[in-house]
C-alpha cells in the first residue's frame, strides 16, 4: 500500500484525500488522526461508504492507562447543518434529513 499523501488544502489547511476505490488506489481500510484529548478516525464500509467517528479518551479510563502523553477528553457540543434551516433550529435527530449536510463535535481536554 501505498504511503498517503499529506496536501496543502489552504493556507491554515493540510490534509489527505481518501478515495475509496481499494482496486485502482489501493489505501487504508481505516485512518485515524490521534488529537490532544481523543482521535478522528475514518473506516471505509464494505458498501464503500465510510464511518467517521470521534472518540475522546474518557474520564472513566484511568489516566494511568492511556499511553505517555494522553490527555483526556470530553465532548462539550455537536450541531447538524442543513441547507433548509437555522443550525439552532436542528437536533441530533435531523442527521438522516436530505439537507444535512455537516456534522460537527467539539472536543475539549479535561485539566
Amino acid at each position: 500500500m501505498q504511503r498517503l499523501k499529506v496536501e496543502l488544502m489552504g493556507s491554515e489547511v493540510q490534509g489527505v484525500r481518501l478515495y475509496g476505490d481499494p482496486y485502482r488506489q489501493p489505501e487504508p481500510l481505516h485512518f485515524r488522526v490521534c488529537i490532544p484529548g481523543g482521535d478522528v478516525d475514518i473506516v471505509r464500509c464494505t458498501n464503500g461508504g465510510f464511518w467517521v467517528h470521534l472518540r475522546v479518551n474518557h474520564e472513566s479510563k484511568r489516566r494511568e492507562s492511556l499511553q505517555a502523553g494522553q490527555k483526556v477528553g470530553r465532548i462539550v457540543d455537536a450541531r447538524v447543518d442543513h441547507f433548509d434551516k437555522h443550525a439552532g433550529e436542528t437536533s441530533p435527530g435531523d442527521i438522516n434529513d436530505p439537507a444535512a449536510y455537516h456534522l460537527a463535535a467539539r472536543l475539549e481536554v479535561v485539566p
